[in-house]
């Protein structure tokens, strides 16, 4: 079954990955994908902050049986502190990001320079690991060893095609099969050839999905039982 199929598939059942969510504050994410012999399997890696926190949502396709879908939680990013992140926190610490610990220290001009809110509480995790992934930059995502062993892949998995841009689609957008990023991919995979891949307009910065922001559920919460 080809790529485009298979995505819509979830994307009808609303299992394809989405950025824009009430539930989870997106910050960066990137899409890898392996071939092996005709099977391929595509995985995502996406950042933000949940209610607990950072976190590392893997979501996985795939024509193999065993592994044709599926959405893996990753504790692959820790501030200095399990507890709620105080105001200091935003300008001074320590952020560990896949073992690898970096020190920041930021000032309030650099929270604005990206519009990111330093006043209200509910706001401090994310705003901060967005600032971080800004100024930074640092490394935020498996690589493709690392990946196979977090599934417990063999090695005749092999890396087709890496990125950390290309033109996203959502489950009220038009489907995969629409989507001029998708479907190169989708002829790329066939060929065997990524010079196939058109990435489209790029929309997978995070401040294109700010709509629905983590900090403003308990409004929505109020307006439901009104």
């Amino acid at each position: 079954m080809n790529l485009t199929t298979i995505l819509d598939m979830h994307y009808k059942e609303y299992e394809f990955l989405i950025l824009e969510n009430a539930n989870f504050d997106y910050v960066t994410a990137s899409i890898d994908v392996f071939l092996q012999k005709d099977e391929w399997l595509l995985i995502f890696q996406v950042i933000g902050i949940d209610q607990d926190g950072p976190q590392t949502d893997v979501y996985y396709y795939s024509t193999q049986s065993d592994i044709s879908f599926g959405i893996v939680a990753l504790d692959t990013i820790q501030f200095e502190t399990e507890e709620a992140l105080s105001k200091e926190q935003l300008f001074n610490g320590k952020i560990t990001i896949l073992e690898k610990t970096y020190e920041y220290h930021f000032v309030p001009e650099q929270y604005q320079t990206y519009d990111l809110a330093i006043d209200d509480p509910l706001e401090y995790a994310t705003s901060l690991l967005r600032l971080i992934k800004e100024d930074l930059r640092p490394t935020f995502f498996l690589n493709a060893h690392e990946l196979l062993e977090t599934f417990n892949l063999d090695s005749k998995w092999i890396p087709f095609y890496k990125a950390e841009t290309w033109q996203h689609t959502e489950v009220e957008d038009l489907p995969p099969s629409k989507n001029i990023f998708f479907k190169s991919l989708e002829r790329a995979i066939v060929h065997r050839d990524v010079n196939l891949i058109e990435l489209g307009k790029s929309n997978i910065h995070w401040k294109n999905w700010c709509e629905y922001g983590f900090s403003q559920q308990q409004n929505w919460e109020i307006d439901e039982e009104e």
